[in-house]
């Protein structure tokens, strides 16, 4: 049997299944606390940084610490959800909880919280990353 056509067919569906990886389109954002965003449907607001106990840079800590977010989401026809989000670690119980959004294949997730606290540094004001996915 000859495996140059079997060879030649898989070389060239070779870019076809890398072009249906591509699909998902993704949008990274950037929200400031009381700043509202539009997505789709859904409008988040940045509420607040509940707590930062994120260990600064250049420091010794003796836990890594966690930042701990809330946002509102606002869905015309449905009432206001309140939404809590851990960066680093949780405790007991506790889950991170950044997926934001979860409709069908459309997803908002939260990535980062920046600015990451630095010794001798001051912070910054706030600014949520999330990204938007479908």
């Amino acid at each position: 049997m000859n495996m140059k056509p079997i060879i030649y067919l898989m070389l060239l569906m070779l870019p076809l299944t890398s072009c249906a990886q591509g699909l998902t389109n993704e949008k990274t954002h950037d929200l400031m606390i009381g700043q509202r965003l539009q997505l789709g449907d859904y409008i988040l607001i940045f509420q607040e940084v509940e707590e930062d106990s994120r260990c600064p840079k250049g420091t010794n800590c003796i836990w890594a610490g966690r930042a701990i977010v809330k946002l509102s989401i606002v869905t015309p026809g449905k009432e206001t959800q309140e939404h809590t989000a851990i960066f680093g670690q949780t405790k007991g119980g506790e889950k991170a909880n950044t997926t934001v959004i979860q409709d069908g294949s459309y997803t908002v997730e939260l990535t980062k919280l920046l600015p990451y606290p630095q010794a001798d540094k001051e912070m910054g004001p706030y600014v949520l990353k999330l990204v938007e996915k479908n």
